[in-house]
């Protein structure tokens, strides 16, 4: 995951805020009681998203502990109390750590260097994976099936943006919604992070458009506009399609099956996050750092 799923902090009310950063921290500190410590080195914004959508939709309410992070021990922060919901993340964040890893190892625009510590890498969340099993059973196979028609979708040289986009759309819903029952709750699930992973691919693409130009790799936008610069001559084009994926968020974040104190954070990253990257991404800059 690539963290362009942000809030917008400065229109966060307080008490927003200050539980975005609990959960945040509380998925970094289950993730390294649950899986392994490094596999905090991993934590996005995104995963953080989806973290709350699942404490949404299981109607999870969030208890807040004060805890002193180990990267920044000297004074201690509010987090959120462990939950079977940034256990799952956790596990899911360690499933795609590791398939990505996997790709990285095969991918021939990165060098040796790059190849050998995307090696290290996944061997070492391979030795993790039964710790996700254990956690849950099933997730591993579902993914990586979800994984594997993205990369196919990938390298199928008629497919176009949306189809693309689309793969990473159906791989997130994958993830969101595995183990929800409910028809209602599965609908929303599937819906918000269907458009969630469009959005993100697309952003992605825009970010990486010089750089995978650079290093001989794969950019959807690349081929179509023919190069980088043809990417950039077309950002009102692109900015259209962003904020097409960004609404289909917010409506889908606005389903009565995201009530709750996490509702206006999804709402704000929905309708302003998502702005903000964009706004970035096509302008050539970073995304901005919480």
């Amino acid at each position: 995951m690539f963290g362009y799923i942000i809030p917008d902090r400065g229109e966060l009310k307080v008490r927003e805020a200050a539980l975005y950063g609990a959960v945040y921290c509380g998925l970094c500190r289950s993730m390294s009681r649950n899986i392994s410590r490094t596999l905090s080195w991993t934590l996005s914004y995104d995963f953080t998203f989806l973290a709350m959508a699942r404490m949404a939709l299981a109607d999870v309410t969030p208890v807040t502990e004060r805890f002193r992070c180990p990267w920044n021990p000297t004074t201690k922060k509010p987090v959120i109390a462990d939950c079977e919901e940034l256990k799952y993340t956790s596990a899911a964040v360690c499933i795609l750590s590791y398939l990505k890893a996997l790709d990285d190892v095969r991918d021939e625009g990165k060098s040796r260097l790059r190849r050998l510590g995307a090696r290290i890498a996944a061997g070492h969340f391979r030795r993790r994976l039964g710790r996700v099993k254990r956690l849950c059973p099933g997730l591993f196979e579902s993914l990586k099936s979800a994984y594997g028609r993205c990369e196919a979708v990938e390298s199928d040289t008629a497919a176009g943006l949306d189809q693309l986009a689309g793969a990473s759309g159906e791989l997130l819903a994958r993830l969101l919604c595995w183990g929800i029952d409910d028809l209602e709750r599965y609908a929303a699930a599937r819906e918000l992070a269907y458009w969630t992973g469009c959005f993100i691919y697309a952003a992605d693409a825009v970010s990486d458009a010089r750089a995978d130009a650079k290093h001989g790799r794969f950019n959807i936008l690349n081929r179509i506009y023919s190069s980088p610069e043809g990417v950039f001559a077309n950002t009102g084009e692109l900015r259209g399609l962003l904020d097409r994926y960004s609404s289909r968020m917010l409506a889908a974040a606005e389903s009565p099956q995201f009530e709750g104190v996490f509702a206006p954070i999804m709402r704000n990253i929905a309708a302003l996050g998502t702005a903000l990257v964009a706004d970035a991404v096509l302008a050539g800059k970073t995304v901005p750092k919480l």
